[in-house]
């Protein structure tokens, strides 16, 4: 509509340039979803379909509930969507757990329920795989990533415990190298090099690059002792979000990580610990953790700044890093097991 109204305003009350904007409106429209150049909907190639994300949290107890629901990027649209765990014997399965994606999937990571466990999510279920992490692992104290090379894998490290990280190739995990330092509290992200880097933590602003020849120094992150942060993977950088300053409390600032030198580019509305942020090339969205801090955030991003913020969502549940991945809108919106069909 943007390029309709455009067109119109430029027609100087002459008959022949309408018929022509209205005409160019008409090319446009077929190119939307559903339409005749995109018949099956998103995605097509002549239309630029906005992601839709689902964000999950499962709160400690079976009576508790947390969320699941699908989101447009915008914010526009949100329904509520349904999964199913593994019957709980004590803290449910996916609470507090850790989640990252690797070759198109979702896998979960540790947690109180089993410290070890690797799950993934089959369809509209979350499933124990049965394999296991070599050392114990608590996301909100660790951190982790995936890294793209010629084959996927994520790699974790503890934080907390001690300074072990391991990798997880969807088939077996195999201990690397340690950080030089325990990053407590942390997040971690991938450079524009392609390497998983770990910054700051509980005890240290250190940032550590995990290279061939193991983790290396980096430059430290700007704000000191930040920790309870998150972070994401920009086009040429990371961006961090959020966090509690040590001495300082809570901050608000959107810092960028580029040619291993820190900068501050913005600022978000709302303040945030324990979230899960997701980026593309032009904008970010921050999905709130913990209490007080569970609003969801987007910041619309040039590659050098944030430009601009609005809140697309609240939402209930206490929850440490929300599960968090792109899906189709109308995914698991019906589901049926053999005692019961649950159609929100």
């Amino acid at each position: 509509m943007d390029r309709q109204y455009a067109c119109l305003g430029n027609c100087n009350f002459e008959k022949n340039c309408f018929d022509a904007c209205y005409v160019r409106f008409l090319e446009d429209s077929d190119q939307c979803p559903c339409m005749a150049g995109c018949e099956i909907g998103c995605p097509c190639s002549g239309y630029d379909c906005q992601p839709y994300l689902t964000a999950i949290c499962q709160n400690r107890y079976s009576d508790e509930f947390g969320f699941s629901y699908v989101i447009s990027s915008s914010g526009h649209f949100k329904e509520n969507r349904y999964y199913t765990t593994p019957a709980s014997t004590n803290d449910q399965f996916l609470y507090r757990a850790g989640h990252s994606i690797l070759n198109g999937q979702v896998y979960i990571f540790g947690g109180p329920q089993n410290s070890k466990k690797i799950g993934k999510m089959e369809a509209c279920a979350f499933e124990d795989t049965g394999k296991r992490l070599l050392s114990s692992f608590y996301p909100y104290e660790g951190s982790l990533a995936t890294l793209k090379e010629s084959s996927e894998k994520i790699i974790l490290c503890n934080g907390y415990f001690d300074s072990k990280c391991e990798s997880f190739d969807g088939d077996e995990t195999v201990a690397i190298a340690e950080t030089n330092v325990k990053h407590e509290y942390a997040c971690m992200s991938i450079n524009e090099q392609g390497r998983p880097t770990i910054i700051a933590g509980y005890y240290s602003s250190s940032v550590e690059i995990l290279e061939t020849s193991g983790w290396q120094n980096a430059s430290s992150h700007p704000a000191g002792q930040i920790y309870r942060h998150t972070c994401a993977s920009v086009p040429n950088g990371i961006v961090t979000v959020g966090g509690y300053i040590s001495g300082t409390g809570d901050s608000k600032n959107v810092y960028l990580f580029r040619n291993r030198q820190w900068s501050v580019v913005g600022q978000m509305q709302n303040y945030q610990r324990i979230a899960t942020m997701i980026a593309y090339d032009t904008f970010f969205i921050v999905f709130g953790g913990v209490n007080s801090y569970n609003s969801v955030e987007r910041a619309e991003w040039d590659g050098n700044n944030v430009t601009s913020t609005q809140v697309i969502n609240n939402h209930a549940g206490d929850c440490y890093y929300p599960i968090i991945f792109e899906t189709a809108p109308d995914q698991c919106k019906e589901f049926c097991s053999e005692n019961f069909c649950y159609d929100f």
